[in-house]
């Protein structure tokens, strides 16, 4: 059968060409926006904390700031609050002492007031007792001359007893000791002489004249030295 189809014209087969084929359309090409991947979440946390400590300690370090300028500026003023006290009690005993210093001044010009009263009250009694008593004893009458020997005796006596019982001013204190010793010795003297005149005795009556006219010296002495200082 196979003959029979080589030698039959009809069946001669002849090729026939192949039309070309056009490429199939392409489809368009739809450009899809890109989806953004979804962010690491991993790192926020972190992120997070490390934000929350700059920021605590920006806020911190601002509060320490702060607060160490208050500190150094409370301890400058308590620097200079010390040094307003301390010159302030520098002042305070300075004027401290000047009180004290014019109080002393005070004092001291108080006593001496008191002292040269009574110098001048108590010498100026005494003085008229010896002057009436010197004119006395000159006359014949003995009982005016013994008058007037007790008046001197009682007067030398509160003369002494008035300066003991004075604070003596420092600058006096020798005029003051002459004055004290001058007085203890009129007083004996007196003493004696109205004792001898009491008991009729002469030789008692010159003895006591002499050592108070001797009294009467030495007071004079002490009365100029108390007057030189007392000027």
């Amino acid at each position: 059968m196979s003959e029979n189809l080589a030698s039959n014209p009809i069946l001669e087969l002849t090729p026939q060409p192949v039309p070309a084929l056009e490429p199939p359309p392409q489809p368009a090409v739809v450009e899809l926006a890109a989806v953004p991947k979804p962010p690491k979440r991993a790192w926020r946390l972190p992120a997070a904390i490390a934000a929350l400590g700059v920021l605590a300690s920006g806020g911190l370090g601002g509060l320490l700031y702060v607060n160490t300028g208050q500190r150094d500026a409370a301890r400058n003023q308590l620097a200079a609050t010390r040094t307003q006290l301390a010159s302030t009690r520098s002042e305070l005993d300075t004027t401290t002492a000047n009180l004290g210093s014019t109080q002393s001044a005070l004092d001291a010009a108080g006593v001496r007031a008191r002292y040269v009263s009574f110098y001048i009250a108590d010498s100026g009694r005494t003085n008229t007792s010896v002057a009436n008593f010197l004119n006395e004893c000159t006359s014949t009458s003995y009982s005016s001359c013994r008058s007037d020997a007790q008046q001197i005796l009682d007067d030398l006596k509160a003369f002494q007893a008035d300066r003991s019982k004075l604070s003596v001013p420092t600058d006096l204190a020798n005029a003051d000791t002459m004055l004290k010793d001058s007085l203890s010795a009129a007083i004996a003297a007196v003493q004696e002489f109205i004792t001898g005149a009491d008991n009729g005795k002469a030789d008692q009556i010159d003895d006591g004249w002499n050592k108070f006219e001797a009294a009467r010296l030495s007071l004079a002495k002490a009365e100029t030295a108390l007057g030189a200082a007392i000027k």
